[in-house]
């Protein structure tokens, strides 16, 4: 691959730095080819665990790899420090292109790109599947000449909607988190709109920011509860966890561009 084929993203999503061990090395001189395959799948799979997702579940839909490019630009020995950041670009109706850039050093010394066209795929009905717009709304670099977020500047009722499927979500917990688990929940969700209400109220820049930074706190709080429910058991709250991410992308959307 020549150097003019690599295109880079405009944003890296995601850093990891991995240590380079024996069985890494090719002939017991330098990383092999096989190996940085192994070390970018890696990387792959602590993004996927850092946003939640699995190569199986990502929006409901799973990924495969349909082909890989690889372009060298230094070597990896024993005891190096590979940083590895992962971005994506190139959105098409079935997939996208995963890309890697591998530097040592602290990130002053190149070592290699790594390119991997990415499609989606159903697992229940075996055949490939549409990118889930949810997942380009994350991730799309092409918000401007192809919009996938529509900003809808009413936030206060959606987050009083994401209050009611709380509140609603707490009753399928049990009596004896009546005073703990249930309590926490619904003071986090009747917090929400209340501080959207203030921060639609600001125009100050430093003040914007203040309030934003309590919303963000409020969402996060909410988040973790509910998460928290979802994995003793008491409830399947994937729903409202999708769209308490969306709300964040969202509202980081409308505090960038100054609009209330």
């Amino acid at each position: 691959m020549s150097k003019k084929e690599i295109q880079l993203p405009e944003k890296f999503y995601y850093t990891t730095e991995i240590f380079i061990r024996k069985t890494d090395l090719s002939l017991d001189i330098h990383v092999s080819f096989a190996s940085i395959l192994d070390l970018v799948m890696e990387a792959h799979l602590q993004f996927l665990v850092k946003r939640n997702f699995t190569p199986t579940n990502i929006f409901g839909k799973g990924i495969i790899f349909a082909e890989a490019n690889i372009q060298y630009q230094g070597e990896l020995f024993y005891e190096d420090v590979v940083r590895i950041e992962v971005g994506m670009m190139n959105f098409f109706e079935k997939g996208f292109d995963y890309v890697f850039r591998l530097t040592k050093s602290n990130g002053t010394k190149p070592v290699s790109y790594v390119v991997i066209r990415v499609l989606f795929f159903d697992y229940e009905l075996r055949k490939i599947a549409n990118v889930p717009e949810e997942f380009k709304h994350l991730f799309s670099e092409s918000k401007k000449s192809n919009p996938v977020l529509k900003i809808d500047t009413n936030l206060w009722n959606k987050s009083h909607q994401i209050s009611l499927e709380a509140y609603k979500l707490t009753k399928k917990l049990p009596s004896e988190e009546l005073n703990h688990l249930t309590a926490r929940i619904r003071k986090s969700a009747t917090s929400l709109p209340l501080s959207i209400k203030e921060f639609e109220s600001k125009s100050d820049k430093e003040q914007r920011l203040k309030s934003y930074s309590r919303v963000r706190g409020y969402i996060e709080e909410l988040r973790y509860y509910i998460i928290l429910s979802n994995d003793l058991g008491y409830t399947d709250s994937k729903e409202v966890i999708s769209k308490l991410d969306m709300f964040i992308i969202e509202l980081k959307e409308i505090y960038l561009s100054g609009k209330n």
